[in-house]
């Protein structure tokens, strides 16, 4: 089905090129360019498919560090191709016991590696997953999908399954869309643990493709990638806030709990005041310093809990401007398509338009330099101070060396060309009065 949709929109595609030739009188080329970026854009290609190799072993649980990134130990595990299993028609490469089953104490674990020449390429990615009973894939070492597998282990320590797939679930593929940014430039890893239910099932299946997304139809999955992992971001902001709250509370009685026993030991002290005088001084000297002493601990620990919330609220400022870049060039690439194609969905241009007011570009660096500066004694306020001839481009800049982010980052999240950052560089050094020889890194780090 998908495919005919995809030949249907080539089709329109080029019909709508014939068309706007005749009246625009389009060069031949430019024809061939546009119809190679849209066939592209809805283009589906396959990085990882049924049938391929991948190395597996069956056993007890193993330790990740020894498998989920293609470790020493895979060298020995066996090889076959998919789909993995037993009692199931259509298995390729048979595992497991077909006489007493698999034990649910068992474990299979399967890991392939693959290469991608630049994550970025493509505008999102898909898992087509089919387990029975459940699974646990990992990318690079990293969980990524519980699929069917509860979160907490057992009273034995034991991975299970959630449910026993079903008769009518045998067939079933789990489909997972997310964006680029799992992956990493070059050799990737992906690795599963499959898991069971029951003590001796009697059947066992896994098998896995990994499809690359260029059309519009993914946005939506992404649109709601992104908000799963907003609120994850905002329960464990909630969470912190509670933590804070509930230490507050327990500041609170520690210090009514010292108040009540500094007014009992004064009392006493008042007491035995006229037959123990030097004693009693002596003792409430003692006390007195030690509760100033405790006083400044806890003080000193409040300045670093707020240090550290203060970084986290930068890193979400941060995490917030590279999904709103990102938006960005989602929506730029909506816009191009809009505007070289009249016959769009308005589906599309409502999404541009959705994408526009939840967008707040200007709003989100203010914030990102303002925690900047909260967290860095008031960094950008210096630097603009020393040096009033630098440009917001430049200052911008100088935020994102301080912080360490590679080039290729600064670029993307000021969307910009690498050589581009470069040449701001170059510009700053010469603004600040640095040779050639000093290095502007270690020059911001230490101002």
């Amino acid at each position: 089905m998908r495919d005919t949709c995809t030949m249907r929109m080539q089709t329109r595609v080029k019909f709508e090129h014939e068309r706007a030739r005749r009246k625009t009188g389009l060069t031949p080329l430019l024809l061939f360019v546009l119809l190679t970026f849209f066939s592209t854009l809805k283009a589906q290609d396959t990085i990882v498919n049924t049938g391929e190799n991948w190395k597996f072993y069956q056993g007890p649980s193993l330790h990740l560090d020894d498998w989920v990134e293609h470790g020493s130990a895979v060298a020995t595990w066996d090889e076959g191709i998919t789909p993995f299993g037993f009692s199931y028609e259509d298995v390729a490469t048979v595992v497991g016991h077909r006489n007493r089953g698999m034990s649910s104490e068992e474990s299979m674990y399967f890991t392939k590696e693959f290469f991608l020449k630049d994550p970025f390429d493509n505008l999102a990615y898909e898992i087509r997953l089919r387990r029975d009973d459940g699974a646990i894939v990992y990318i690079n070492g990293d969980e990524f999908w519980r699929s069917n597998v509860d979160e907490d282990h057992d009273q034995d320590g034991q991975v299970e399954a959630h449910n026993t797939v079903r008769e009518d679930e045998e067939d079933e593929s789990y489909i997972k869309i997310f964006p680029p940014e799992v992956f990493r430039k070059g050799i990737n890893t992906i690795s599963v643990a499959l898991y069971q239910r029951d003590e001796n099932t009697a059947d066992c299946m896994f098998d896995l493709k990994l499809i690359e997304h260029n059309d519009v139809g993914a946005i939506p999955y992404l649109l709601r990638w992104m908000d799963e992992e907003t609120a994850e971001l905002e329960e464990k902001l909630r969470e912190v806030s509670f933590q804070e709250q509930l230490h507050h509370k327990e500041t609170q009685i520690e210090l009514l709990t010292q108040s009540k026993r500094f007014s009992t030991t004064l009392t006493y002290t008042i007491i035995a005041l006229f037959t123990i005088l030097s004693l009693g001084a002596i003792f409430v000297v003692r006390f007195l310093y030690r509760l100033r002493r405790e006083k400044e601990l806890k003080i000193e620990d409040l300045k670093q809990q707020n240090r550290d919330n203060q970084r986290a609220l930068l890193n979400n400022s941060l995490h917030n401007l590279k999904n709103n870049q990102y938006l960005e060039s989602i929506k730029n690439s909506l816009e191009l398509l809009v505007k070289e194609n009249r016959n769009v969905p308005k589906e599309l241009t409502n999404i541009i338009k959705n994408i526009e007011r939840n967008v707040d570009e200007e709003e989100d660096w203010k914030n990102m330099e303002d925690q900047f500066n909260m967290v860095n004694s008031d960094f950008l306020n210096r630097l603009k101070s020393a040096y009033p001839g630098l440009s917001t481009t430049e200052l911008r800049q100088c935020i994102f060396i301080r912080l360490l982010i590679p080039t290729k980052e600064i670029a993307r999240l000021m969307n910009i060309e690498p050589r581009s950052v470069q040449t701001t560089r170059y510009r700053i050094k010469k603004k600040i009065g640095l040779s050639e020889s000093e290095d502007l890194k270690d020059f911001l780090v230490s101002f």
